[in-house]
Order: structure tokens, then C-alpha cells, then sequence
């Protein structure tokens, strides 16, 4: 059938007025109202693998179920972050769903390597629990798995999920072992948490340390986490050798209990391990980890023996700790003495450890045998104490033990260790019996101290004459040591036989009460004995003794000359046996010496008129002891 024109034109018309209303009709929603919000977005199944996950970016909100056709079901999403940081997890559903489990969420790395897990209940639904757990990750791309099962009462409703993400200085999973463990710069911050998909965790760190010094272990966290242990510090050598061990409680969270500690390490690689349970009020919790560092002169762990000992020069001042993962810790120095002397031992510690027992201090030598002990007591902190003491040793290596217990106030404390020394003619220890005594030469003093690491202690030196005689012993120690016995001193012949016996008391400091007391020895071989108890204040001290020969005669010196103002006089020495080496001479005024009046000879003056002159002759030789005689007196008229 053919239209007209006139009926074209109207059907014409009413197609153009219809196709206008459907377009107008289709737009009017968008000009009738302003844009509504795009909807919520939504989980992409199946996403059930890290090679299906849904990405989503840190801080988008997306909605899903754990719901199939199958009795479990499995979300992965992926999340890309831009660098390492913390990540939170937000997981929010219906707040119906009772208490027991209603989602597994795991969180793996780019690898799919699962880092963490966490069993998720009902009563947690606004998502603060699982966002309170600190999780974090380096940069790249990291997984997070939301599990259900169809008998969980979670199952078919909606949950969101919103991945949060802070940058930040922080541990990189997996750092469980030295080999992987998060390597960080001295004085830099890094956080992490102990937490996993197992029962405890492990995070290792390393620090590479410029030289030998003083390692601070900073640790902070949260301050409410109670008063039970929360974490454990291990610190670790470069070959993974376990050098200490902490204990860390919750009330100490600001860290200062742990930095009191002094731990020190040598240059080179260090490892810090922070350990934590599940049952454990810290699991999860953020902590933050600074290793400090000064460097300086420091023990060497382990130097817990003479064939590690640490090795210092004399006058070198050496700082350490007793401190280990065990209950007790030595630490030895090896000192190398250029020739017999005495050794100094200065030792100083923080003057608030009490007046307990703090240290014990041993000294061995080469061959590593014990020869003083000290018991080193809080209140002795400043080192004068233990400096005090003469220890005396040879030429060649000495070997000093500091040791502590861990329930001692020193423990994990800082002392500074100094060994002086001074040359000299000393004793040599042990010298306890004749088949070892010290053979000294008459005539040369030598230094000793009845000191040891028992009660008692005997010296024995051994002096070697060509010919009968009579010898001198001249001992010396400090005035201040009282006035009761301090020495016993004996003497033996060459087969051991006692001679003589002389107790020596304090007030005698000066020697000059037993050398007058001769000796009659045979030629050959004499021994002297001088011994003390730990009981007597001379224990410790200093005292020096020398044999001398005796003279045979020693005269008493006359005055020739006329007794008138203006005439010389003139000393007399007699004939000496053997003859000094030297004579000196001291006139003397009334029993005063006169000023200057030291010649053979003297001239007398006017204030010498009416006066009494006497002159002291003292005669000296080598070995011998020196002899004092005066004169008669001479009269001198007005």
C-alpha cells in the first residue's frame, strides 16, 4: 500500500515526537537530579588464588562474601605498596554473627609466602581487632586471603575489606634467621612486631659496627602490655655465636632497662634477635628497635679464657661488662710485662652497686696458674682499693680474670680495667719454698708483698755468700700497719735447717730493729723466709728487703787538733774492715749538727767557745751496711 504525502508527512511527524519523549524520558533522571556516588567496589569472582586476586589499592574499601558452591571459600586480594611500611587490615561484617569463627585471613608476600594468619570471631566485627595487629611488608605486591566455611555463620554475608598503608623504617618478613635478617645502620629506627602464622617469631637484625665499642639495644613498645615477659633479646657475633641474652618485661616498654646494659662487641657484623610467643602480651604489638654505638678501647667477647684473652698494653684503659647468657661471665686480659715489676690493677665501676660482693679479680701467669685472688666489693668503686695491693710479676705475659654472677649489682654494668706497671727488682711468685726461691743478690734490695690467693703466703729468697759471715737484713714496709705482728721472718741454711726466727711488728716499718740483729750464715747458700697471714694489716703491702754484708770493725772515730776558736780539727776514722768505699762526716755543736760542717776537717768558730764538739763518721761499701760512729766529745774553752 502507497501513502500519500500528506499521510507520510503525519506518520512522519509522530515518529519524530515519539523518538524526542524516549530520549527525553531517558535523560531526565540525569537532569532532574545531581550525580549520585559510583557503588562500593566489589569482589570479582572467582578470586580464590594469588594469580585470580581482585587488586585493590591501600585504602579502597571493597565488599564481599565468603560464599560458593563448595562447602569453603577463599577471596585473595592483592595489594600493591609503593614502599616498605606498615599494613593495616580493616575487616568489617555484620555485628549478628555470634562469637566463634566466622574468618581466616592470611596474609602472603609477592612469593606466595604466607607471613601472617589470624582466626577471626564474631564478636570482632568492626574491625578493630585485626587492625590493632602490627603486619608489615616491604614494597611490591602482597596477598591477603579471606577464608570461610559454609558452617561458619559468616558464610553468604558481606563483608569489607580496606588494606591501610603507613611508610616507614620497618622489618621485612622473612628475617627469622641471621642469614635473612634485616640489615639496618647504626642509630636507625626500625619497627616491626612479633608475629606469624606460628606460635613464636624471630626477627633478625644487623648491624655493621665501624670498630670495637659499646652497643646500646634501644627496644620501646607499647606500656600496657603488663609486667610478664614480651620479648627476648639475643645478640648474636658474626658467626652467629649468642654473646648475650635479655629478658624483657612489659614494664620496662621505655627501653631505658635495656640500654642500661653495657654489651660490647667488636668491629664488623653484629646480630640482634627479638623473639617473641603467642601468649605473649606483645604478640602483634608494634615495637621499635635503635642500635646505638660509641666506640671505643672494649672487652672482645668471648674472652672468657687465658687463650682468648684480650690483649692490652700496660697504662691502656679497657672498658667491658660481666654479662652473658649465662649465669656467670669471666673475662680475661693478657698483659705483656718487659721485664719483672709491679703490676697495678685498677678497676672501676658505677659507684651505686652497694657494698656486696661485685667482682672477683684473679691474677695468673703464663702458664695460667692462680697467683692472687680479690674479692672486689660495691663500696671499693673508685679502684684505690684494689691498687692498693702489690702484686708483683716477671717479664713476659700476666693474665687477668674480672668475673661476676648475674645476681650480683654488677651485672651487665660497665667497668674500666687499667694494668699499670713499674720496673724493678721484685719478687717472683711462686717463690713459697727454698727448691723455688728467688735468688737476689747480696746487697740488692728487692721488693715483695705477702700476697695469694690463700691465707697465708711465704717468700723465700735465697742470697749466696763465698764465705762465712755475718749478713744484715734490712726490711721495710709502710708505717701505717700498727703495731702488731705483721712479718714473720726466718732464716735457713742451705739444707733447710732453721736458724734464726724474728717476729716483725708494725712499729718496727723502719728496719732498723733487725739490722742490727746479725746473722751468722756458712758460705754457700741462705734462705730468708718472710711471711705474713691475710689476717694482718701488712697483707698486700709492700715491703722491701735487703741482705747486706757486715763490717768486721768499724772503730770509733777521735778528734786530733788544738781545742782554741780558730784552729782546725780534724776526724780520725780509725782502720775500717773492709775499708768503706766512702766516709762522710757531720760535726756537731752540743749533740746539733753544725750547717755545712761535712769535711774531715773543721775550723773552729766563736760560737763554738765554750762548747762540746763531736763528729758522726759514717763508713759505706757497696753491699755493706752503711755504719754510723761518733766521736768522743772535745771541749772547746771560752
Amino acid at each position: 500500500m502507497t501513502l500519500s504525502a500528506r499521510a507520510q508527512n503525519t506518520v512522519g511527524r509522530r515518529l519524530a515526537m515519539t523518538t524526542t519523549a524516549i530520549l527525553v524520558g531517558a535523560m531526565l533522571p540525569f537532569l532532574a537530579a545531581p550525580a549520585a556516588a559510583s557503588a562500593a567496589v566489589s569482589e570479582t569472582e572467582p578470586n580464590n588464588s594469588t594469580s585470580q586476586a581482585d587488586v585493590i589499592a591501600a585504602g579502597t574499601a571493597v565488599s564481599g562474601s565468603t560464599s560458593s558452591q563448595y562447602s569453603t571459600e577463599s577471596d585473595y586480594f592483592a595489594v600493591d605498596l609503593p614502599s616498605a611500611g606498615r599494613v593495616s587490615l580493616d575487616l568489617k561484617f555484620p555485628s549478628n554473627l555470634g562469637a566463634g569463627d566466622v574468618y581466616s585471613v592470611d596474609v602472603y608476600d609477592a612469593s606466595a609466602t604466607k607471613l601472617y594468619h589470624f582466626d577471626v570471631t564474631g564478636n570482632r566485627y568492626d574491625g578493630s581487632w585485626l587492625r590493632s595487629f602490627a603486619t608489615y611488608a616491604p614494597a611490591g605486591r602482597l596477598y591477603v586471603r579471606i577464608y570461610g566455611q559454609n558452617n561458619w555463620a559468616s558464610w553468604g554475608q558481606t563483608y569489607t575489606f580496606t588494606p591501610g598503608f603507613t611508610a616507614g623504617s620497618v622489618e621485612t618478613e622473612f628475617n627469622n634467621y641471621t642469614s635473612d635478617a634485616d640489615v639496618i645502620p647504626v642509630g636507625t629506627g626500625v619497627s616491626g612486631s612479633t608475629l606469624s602464622h606460628y606460635s613464636t617469631e624471630s626477627d633478625y637484625f644487623a648491624v655493621d659496627l665501624p670498630s670495637a665499642g659499646r652497643v646500646s639495644l634501644d627496644l620501646k613498645f607499647p606500656s600496657n602490655l603488663g609486667a610478664g615477659d614480651v620479648y627476648s633479646v639475643d645478640v648474636y657475633d658474626a658467626s652467629a655465636t649468642k654473646l648475650y641474652h635479655f629478658d624483657v618485661t612489659g614494664n620496662r616498654y621505655d627501653g631505658s632497662w635495656l640500654r642500661s646494659f653495657a654489651t660490647y662487641a667488636p668491629a664488623g657484623r653484629l646480630y640482634v634477635r627479638i623473639y617473641g610467643q603467642n601468649n605473649w602480651a606483645s604478640w602483634g604489638q608494634t615495637y621499635t628497635f635503635t642500635p646505638g654505638f660509641t666506640a671505643g678501647s672494649v672487652e672482645t667477647e668471648f674472652n672468657n679464657y687465658t687463650s682468648d684473652a684480650d690483649v692490652i698494653p700496660v697504662g691502656t684503659g679497657v672498658s667491658g661488662s660481666t654479662l652473658s647468657h649465662y649465669s656467670t661471665e669471666s673475662d680475661y686480659f693478657a698483659v705483656d710485662l718487659p721485664s719483672a715489676g709491679r703490676v697495678s690493677l685498677d678497676l672501676k665501676f658505677p659507684s651505686n652497686l652497694g657494698a656486696g660482693d661485685v667482682y672477683s679479680v684473679d691474677v695468673y701467669d703464663a702458664s695460667a696458674t692462680k697467683l692472687y685472688h680479690f674479692d672486689v666489693t660495691g663500696n671499693r668503686y673508685d679502684g684505690s682499693w684494689l691498687r692498693s695491693f702489690a702484686t708483683y710479676a716477671p717479664a713476659g705475659r700476666l693474665y687477668v680474670r674480672i668475673y661476676g654472677q648475674n645476681n650480683w649489682a654488677s651485672w651487665g654494668q660497665t667497668y674500666t680495667f687499667t694494668p699499670g706497671f713499674t720496673a724493678g727488682s721484685v719478687e717472683t711468685e711462686f717463690n713459697n719454698s727454698t727448691s723455688d726461691a728467688d735468688v737476689t743478690p747480696v746487697g740488692t734490695g728487692v721488693s715483695g708483698s705477702t700476697l695469694s690467693h690463700y691465707s697465708t703466703e711465704s717468700d723465700y729468697f735465697a742470697f749466696d755468700v763465698a764465705a762465712a759471715r755475718n749478713l744484715s737484713l734490712l726490711l721495710k714496709f709502710p708505717s701505717n700497719l700498727g703495731s702488731a705482728d705483721v712479718y714473720d721472718v726466718d732464716v735457713y741454711d742451705a739444707s733447710g735447717t732453721r736458724l734464726y726466727h724474728f717476729d716483725v711488728t708494725g712499729n718496727r716499718y723502719d728496719g732498723s730493729w733487725l739490722a742490727p740483729q746479725y746473722i751468722r750464715v756458712a758460705a754457700g747458700r741462705t734462705y730468708v723466709r718472710i711471711s705474713g697471714q691475710n689476717n694482718w694489716t701488712s697483707w698486700g703491702k709492700a715491703y722491701t728487703l735487703t741482705a747486706r754484708y757486715v763490717f768486721t770493725q768499724t772503730p770509733v772515730p777521735t778528734i786530733s787538733g788544738t781545742a782554741k776558736v780558730g784552729s782546725t780539727l780534724t776526724a780520725n776514722t780509725g782502720t775500717w774492715s773492709p775499708t768503706p768505699t766512702t766516709f762522710a762526716y757531720q760535726w756537731l755543736r752540743n749533740g746539733t749538727a753544725i750547717s755545712g760542717a761535712t769535711s774531715a776537717t773543721y775550723k773552729l768558730v766563736t760560737a763554738d767557745a765554750g762548747k762540746s764538739l763531736t763528729v758522726k763518721v759514717t763508713g759505706s761499701r757497696n753491699a755493706y751496711r752503711t755504719i754510723t760512729k761518733t766521736s768522743a766529745a772535745k771541749a772547746i774553752p771560752q
